[in-house]
């Protein structure tokens, strides 16, 4: 049986559809998580949880992840559905339990549904690949070699998102990493290409869901290993600009109704904590306790 199908099979053997049962039971309290208000927090190389951004009740959707580019999940528009990565990308039907595999590959990452859902971009490593699931086959984006895809969000107007990582390039087609990164923006076709930030280590765009703001996380190269500042930049590259008060964050995201955000920070060694604050970030409580791991991305 092959791992990643043995790791959902457990909620199976409770639940046969999550439509019959209601919403999946959360672990202790007899609690249930409603996937249509639920986060999707992904623990890199570990495992995949939906949690209930009040209670903080949570259920693990996947688990087994034993790769850094394993997880990423990222709902799909309707919430019926969550895509994610494990050396592939994977659909996950939320009413049916099942599964299935889009792309076979062991270095892809990072799938974003676009807001039709009818096409799904992800990363190899490097390149970008958009993915149309009903026509079969994926396209590269054509983007700069001396930028590396990192993490990406698909916005409400269909514009692409992503970390771009500077590599530095020799004339003879070799590429090095180096510790600079930022959010770029870029159309679905890989035209119109534009760097929004200019904080020296920047990743994990998030888009607000009216289109005119991104959060990221900005690191300190020094700092490796540790949790970075939130901060949020205009849709135009303006107006960047920290979220006071939240420090050691990995991941964050926005309410679908913008009125909130939830955030992922290093709590303890080797612990997460997932907040929910004001779309501010004044007024952030944690929910839940906290998740072993030292890195993740989150979804709301």
């Amino acid at each position: 049986m092959r791992r990643g199908w043995r790791t959902i099979l457990p909620l199976l053997v409770v639940c046969v559809s999550l439509t019959a049962c209601g919403a999946p039971r959360a672990t202790g309290a007899g609690a249930r998580v409603d996937p249509s208000s639920a986060v999707l927090v992904s623990v890199l190389a570990d495992a995949i949880y939906l949690v209930d951004p009040t209670t903080g009740h949570r259920v693990p959707l996947v688990t087994g992840l034993d790769d850094f580019r394993s997880g990423y999940a990222a709902w799909s528009p309707d919430r019926g559905s969550v895509v994610y990565a494990d050396r592939g990308i994977w659909v996950l039907d939320l009413a049916t339990g099942q599964r299935r595999r889009l792309a076979d590959g062991e270095g892809l990452s990072a799938p974003t549904p676009s807001p039709d859902g009818r096409r799904i971009a992800y990363r190899d490593g490097t390149r970008v690949w958009v993915l149309r699931p009903r026509a079969g086959g994926a396209r590269p984006l054509s983007l700069p070699r001396d930028v590396a895809a990192l993490g990406l969000a698909w916005g409400p107007d269909g514009t692409l998102a992503f970390g771009g990582l500077a590599l530095r390039c020799d004339r003879f087609g070799t590429c090095l990493s180096t510790e600079r990164s930022e959010i770029y923006v870029v159309r679905p076709d890989g035209s119109g290409m534009r760097r929004l930030t200019r904080a020296g280590h920047a990743e994990r765009p998030k888009w607000s869901p009216d289109g005119r703001l991104l959060l990221f996380v900005r690191r300190s190269p020094e700092r490796t290993g540790v949790g970075g500042e939130l901060w949020v930049v205009g849709a135009d590259g303006r107006g960047a600009r920290r979220v006071r008060g939240l420090r050691g964050v990995v991941a964050a995201d926005w309410s679908p109704d913008g009125d909130r955000m939830v955030v992922v920070r290093q709590d303890t060694p080797g612990t997460l904590q997932v907040l929910v604050a004001r779309a501010d970030g004044l007024g952030a409580r944690p929910v839940g306790e906290p998740l072993p791991g030292s890195d993740a991305t989150v979804d709301w």
